[in-house]
């Protein structure tokens, strides 16, 4: 790793296995947390378990299904977007802010921005799992599917929602 040390990841006390290095900033766990997921500070090297070739694709298969699932001739009043944070990517709805004759819109006002679907990986297994919302914002593991080697097939199952759980 050119010469810098490893960083020690663990998530509630079991470590994780390096797959892909990464230089970013790091906040250190806070003293005395709950036992969940840390990291410490070595020489600003991360370690993530998505490998760089297994984000590229999903970057580019969920841009695409964003860009098909909205008509160009609907986006300025509602866009998709897919955002990565580590090992899990999120694909969340956009829509401009409320306009109405008592409270028109405002130059900068902000977008509201709703969670619809959350693709976790799993560097071990090699498994991408489909999560949902509930109405707290709380993920939960969508059971209509199983864990897939194929992020398309969680995104066609998130394209057809049978269940109404991420469209309505």
């Amino acid at each position: 790793m050119d010469g810098s040390q490893q960083l020690q990841v663990s998530c509630q006390g079991v470590p994780l296995a390096p797959v892909a290095f990464l230089r970013t900033p790091l906040t250190p766990a806070r003293p005395g947390g709950d036992g969940g997921c840390s990291a410490e500070r070595a020489n600003e090297v991360i370690i993530l378990s998505l490998p760089s070739s297994v984000r590229a694709h999903a970057e580019a298969l969920l841009q695409a299904f964003c860009d098909r699932r909205v008509p160009e001739s609907v986006r300025r009043e509602v866009r998709l977007e897919a955002a990565f944070r580590g090992d899990i990517a999120t694909i969340f709805e956009h829509r401009p802010p409320y306009v109405s004759s008592f409270l028109p819109a405002r130059e900068g006002d902000e977008w509201t921005r709703l969670a619809i679907a959350q693709f976790r990986y799993d560097a071990e297994t090699r498994l991408w799992t489909l999560f949902c919302a509930d109405r707290s914002s709380r993920w939960h593991k969508y059971a209509e599917v199983d864990p897939s080697e194929r992020l398309e097939d969680l995104i066609e199952e998130v394209d057809a929602d049978p269940t109404g759980i991420f469209w309505g």
